[in-house]
């Protein structure tokens, strides 16, 4: 079955506006739950210290991103890591050959736990936000709605 990701309005014009305003690539990771065939995106993180930014990449850095993602996972129970995000300036509008390489290894790395699935979300500047789901099995573009940020947990 396909799955649908849900994104709060507030979440979804933060990342177009990263998109849209940014000449260098930006990321950061995305937090939320799962249930039944939804991923249910409830915040986001920046990595505002990440390395090697250009038009065509970005390098996360995890060290400044886990206390952050910690205390909102306490907070904000279920929410946990659920996948990444970052924008792409040139206005390429699918995984990239190192974003599919760097999504397998999250899926096989034990730092993440033991993920059965992760997603990706791509800021494409004036094209808005496309959004894939990767699996041990490969992956696929996947819905993205927006919802009320009333919903948010």
């Amino acid at each position: 079955m396909k799955k649908i990701v849900e994104i709060p309005k507030e979440i979804y014009h933060i990342l177009e506006k990263t998109a849209n305003q940014s000449k260098a690539e930006k990321c950061g990771i995305l937090i939320g739950y799962h249930h039944k065939n939804k991923i249910v995106i409830t915040h986001i993180i920046e990595n505002k210290t990440a390395e090697d930014q250009s038009s065509v990449g970005v390098t996360r850095v995890m060290k400044d991103i886990w206390s952050e993602l910690n205390l909102i996972a306490r907070d904000f129970s279920p929410s946990d890591y659920i996948g990444e995000w970052h924008t792409h300036p040139s206005g390429l509008n699918i995984p990239s050959f190192i974003d599919i390489l760097s999504m397998v290894s999250i899926l096989d790395s034990q730092d993440y736990g033991y993920l059965e699935d992760v997603i990706l979300i791509i800021g494409i500047p004036k094209k808005g936000l496309k959004c894939w789901n990767f699996s041990k099995d490969g992956y696929s573009s996947v819905s993205l709605q927006n919802i009320a940020d009333d919903k948010k947990t």
